[in-house]
């Protein structure tokens, strides 16, 4: 007996149905098939979101396959609820806070990542010409470094 479909996979075939029209019915059917309606409920709002707007901005003539929806869904990462900016600016307040001025900390940060996918692969902070300090650029990956070495 096939398992029934939840509203939120209905949702999000809908969706699909509506951006490729028949041709993703006719290929796949009205209904999503079982596989993809488990990856659709195992995924967050978010994370299903961003994955579908990057499934269509990658394919926008022909529909998906599951493997598709899938590869796009961005990694979920235990961060304890704060997005990578946020874990970002900890991290850069904590190791380098003496080395910005005051104005390095006031000014805004420029943070930077693939636009097409929304990750966030660090931050750069700018010079101070009046204070004379220099600029500074912190990546994402060295957030993960710093966790390995706090928990050694």
């Amino acid at each position: 007996m096939a398992r029934s479909i939840s509203k939120r996979a209905q949702r999000a075939w809908d969706r699909l149905i509506s951006w490729y029209g028949t041709r993703f019915g006719e290929q796949y059917g009205k209904h999503p098939p079982e596989d993809w309606s488990a990856l659709i409920d195992r995924t967050d709002d978010k994370r299903l979101d961003e994955a579908m707007l990057t499934v269509r901005r990658n394919s926008p003539a022909h529909p998906p396959t599951l493997g598709q929806l899938e590869a796009a869904i961005p990694a979920r990462a235990d961060r304890g609820g704060k997005s990578v900016p946020e874990l970002l600016c900890e991290h850069t307040t904590a190791t380098l806070g003496s080395q910005l001025c005051q104005h390095q900390l006031q000014r805004p940060w420029n943070y930077f990542g693939d636009a097409r996918t929304g990750i966030v692969s660090g931050v750069q902070i700018a010079s101070c010409e009046p204070c004379g300090r220099p600029s500074h650029r912190v990546l994402a990956r060295d957030l993960q470094t710093a966790a390995e070495e706090r928990a050694a």
